[in-house]
């Protein structure tokens, strides 16, 4: 049973494919330019530690469920069938 969506946002690099692979293998999608987002039933923190491991150390990284009231403009993937 899938926990909620989560949000992935970081700044991973385009040049960088090898890592945006990696984020495809945990079946995430990409939303926004740097924004990720899948869903997992990890919690939060896990979630960072996983995805963590795929980062560089300069590279930042926000989860955050998104709950059932949402909103988005021109995001690549519709969140809803995620």
């Amino acid at each position: 049973m899938c926990h909620g969506s989560e949000a992935l946002s970081d700044h991973l690099r385009p040049a960088e494919p090898g890592r945006l692979q990696r984020l495809r293998t945990l079946d995430a999608k990409q939303i926004l330019d740097n924004q990720w987002a899948l869903r997992s039933t990890y919690t939060a923190a896990e979630l960072k530690d996983i995805v963590r491991r795929l980062m560089d150390e300069r590279d930042r990284i926000v989860v955050a469920e998104i709950g059932a009231e949402w909103a988005s403009r021109r995001a690549l993937v519709n969140l809803a069938k995620i």
